[in-house]
């Protein structure tokens, strides 16, 4: 499931309002933190709070790293696009995948 898909479930289908801290940011020295509340229907919320309890894990971590495991993703993406952008046209320096692969001795290991 993908970042994007994990946090649409969390979010969108909670039947009751949670209100979780998220994350604590420090700004100015002074820490301060966000509450979100997230609404869904009752099966996705045994289903979250099951699977919660039996990784022993804390739903408030879990949603905190979908949000930050998102944040970066998007940020991945971006320097990509940005490093493609700037070498699209200097194709002559491109090598294909098999040649790369061939360039770096891992025929064997793909």
């Amino acid at each position: 499931m993908i970042i994007l898909e994990k946090i649409t479930f969390l979010l969108l289908f909670f039947s009751f309002y949670v209100k979780i801290a998220l994350i604590e940011i420090i700004r100015k020295g002074v820490k301060s933190m966000i509450t979100v509340s997230i609404n869904a229907n009752p099966d996705i919320e045994k289903k979250i709070n099951n699977y919660v309890k039996e990784n022993n894990i804390n739903l408030n971590q879990v949603m905190l790293d979908l949000i930050l495991e998102k944040i970066e993703d998007e940020e991945d993406y971006k320097l990509a696009v940005e490093a493609y952008e700037e070498e699209k046209d200097n194709r002559e320096n491109w090598i294909s995948h098999e040649d790369l692969i061939k360039k770096l001795g891992l025929e064997n290991e793909i």
